[in-house]
């Protein structure tokens, strides 16, 4: 996730998937140009299908940490809309880089614990980039921590 704003009183983090964006359209473009290139009109239905994987699968993720008013929410865009997850910054205890070990790869994300039972992920998709993770739950931390002493 991209730090987007840090100032004492929100923590805006930003998670826009350009990259599998692109590659989908681009897979639904290449498609489109064979059908129309050379006669094959059933890879038109690869384009749709295509397309449609683009539009359910690419999600655009903003988390806002509000400090003067208290909570933090997660919002999460597709082409379907928007679902908002709201919380109370007061129970948020830390971020955690939350660990998926499943077979061969060993996957990871950010998440928010509240209290002592739950774990808000941040994100729905998780990465083998444990490193940029732990940097920003050590953000989230930080601020978190300078807003406890404001």
């Amino acid at each position: 996730m991209k730090i987007t704003r840090d100032t004492p009183d929100q923590l805006i983090l930003e998670n826009t998937p350009w990259v599998l964006g692109s590659l989908l359209i681009a897979g639904a473009l290449g498609c489109t140009a064979f059908a129309m290139f050379s006669g094959a009109w059933f890879m038109l239905i690869g384009t749709a299908i295509t397309l449609i994987m683009a539009g359910l699968v690419t999600r655009r993720t903003m988390v806002i940490f509000h400090g003067p008013e208290t909570y933090f929410e997660v919002r999460r865009r597709t082409v379907l809309g928007l679902a908002v997850e709201r919380h109370d910054l007061g129970v948020v205890t830390e971020a955690v880089v939350q660990t998926n070990a499943g077979g061969k790869n060993t996957t990871y994300n950010v998440g928010v614990k509240l209290g002592d039972a739950d774990t808000v992920p941040l994100t729905r998709v998780s990465d083998s980039f444990r490193g940029r993770h732990e940097l920003t739950a050590k953000r989230i931390n930080n601020w978190l921590a300078d807003h406890d002493a404001t």
